[in-house]
Parts: structure tokens; C-alpha cells; sequence
């Protein structure tokens, strides 16, 4: 039996869970925790004594147009479905969503009224985002798609795509570079990146 769960009456989710990420403890000294699911809500969880509270830090709305439905309770109504999160290295109170309309919000914990950037980032759902832990303000990004991609957060524009020829899995940073990534394609293949010496190729 488990220690906690959440329940209708406490928050729990309403679609499927895709993320989940510790973070630091709270103010309070209480372990807490982030998950982002298909319902369209980020939500930080506390763990206090027998108790899971939560609190929505973001709701992911609706940001395309639809036909023949009064735009007034679109916004109200529909919401986007979260697929990844990814705190900031250096600042934990900032972080990154994925969705499932292929775009990526820069967004804080300090408020959730709007978002601090949006990136059109791919055509598909977004499966992964992970931040450079050495040069913080970069980004990498993949989605149920061909192409890898590597943002910096200042820009809508990326810095770098890379066509893998196949459906990418997931991406990670190296934990001893600044330079160095590496993706996994449906078609079973490890791509490495190293973008000292090739900006273009893989290295392997």
C-alpha cells in the first residue's frame, strides 16, 4: 500500500501522468515534487506528515483557433495536454513544458497568469526538453518526429536541427560536456553529437 496517493478529492490528475520531478525541499522543509499530465495542468505536490497537498502552478490552455466553435469559451473550456517539464538549472523557479500541439512555454513558478515565452517548436507532441547544465540558457528538444532540435531561451528561433531520419525517442546532454548529446531513434540507433567538432554529423 502506498505511503501517499492522490485522490478526486485532492488533486489528482485527470488524463495520464507523462513527467514527474523532484525538487528541492520547500520553505518549510517538506518534500515536494512537479507532474505534468495529458489534463493540462502542472501541479507541485507536498509531502506533509500523512498528507499530499497540491497546488496547480500552471494550466496549459488552448492556444489554436477552431472552426464553428464560439471562440469566447474556448479558452475556458479546452486546455492543452502537457507531455514533459524541465526545471532550470540555475534557477529552479523557471522552467520548461512541453505539449502536445508541438510547442514549448517558458514559464515560472512565481506566477502563472501568462507565459514568459512560447516556442513554436515542432509539428508533433513534445517527448523531451533537457537544459545544458554548463551553459544554462540552451535547450534541447525532440518530439514524435524526425528532427532534434537545440534553443536558446531567449530566441523563438532554434539555434540548431538535426533530421535523424527516424522517430527520436529521447535526448540527453552528456554529463561531462557542454557540447555533447545524444538522441535514440525508433529504427533502434544511438546518435552522438558533439558539436566542437561537428556542428553537422554525428560523431557517432
Amino acid at each position: 500500500k502506498p505511503c501517499y496517493m492522490s485522490e478526486a478529492q485532492n488533486g489528482k490528475h485527470k488524463d495520464v501522468v507523462w513527467q514527474v520531478k523532484w525538487a528541492n525541499d520547500n520553505l518549510d522543509g517538506y518534500l515536494n515534487f512537479y507532474s505534468i499530465s495529458g489534463d493540462g495542468r502542472v501541479t507541485n505536490w507536498t509531502l506533509v506528515k500523512t498528507s499530499l497537498w497540491f497546488n496547480d502552478i500552471l494550466v496549459i490552455s488552448f492556444s489554436k483557433s477552431l472552426q464553428n466553435v464560439g471562440e469566447e469559451s474556448v479558452p475556458g473550456i479546452l486546455r492543452d495536454s502537457g507531455r514533459t517539464i524541465a526545471f532550470k538549472p540555475d534557477d529552479e523557479s523557471t522552467f520548461l513544458v512541453g505539449t502536445d500541439e508541438g510547442l514549448v512555454y517558458l514559464c515560472t513558478t512565481q506566477y502563472s497568469s501568462r507565459y514568459l515565452n512560447t516556442f513554436a517548436a515542432h509539428n508533433t507532441p513534445v517527448y523531451n526538453i533537457k537544459w545544458n547544465t554548463f551553459i544554462p540558457n540552451i535547450f534541447l528538444t525532440c518530439a514524435a518526429e524526425w528532427i532534434v532540435k537545440i534553443w536558446y531561451k531567449g530566441s523563438t528561433k532554434p539555434l540548431f536541427m538535426f533530421d535523424l531520419k527516424s522517430q527520436v525517442g529521447d535526448i540527453a546532454w552528456a554529463p561531462y560536456s557542454s557540447t555533447v548529446f545524444a538522441a535514440v531513434t525508433l529504427d533502434g540507433r544511438v546518435h552522438i553529437y558533439d558539436l566542437y567538432i561537428n556542428k553537422y554529423n554525428p560523431i557517432c
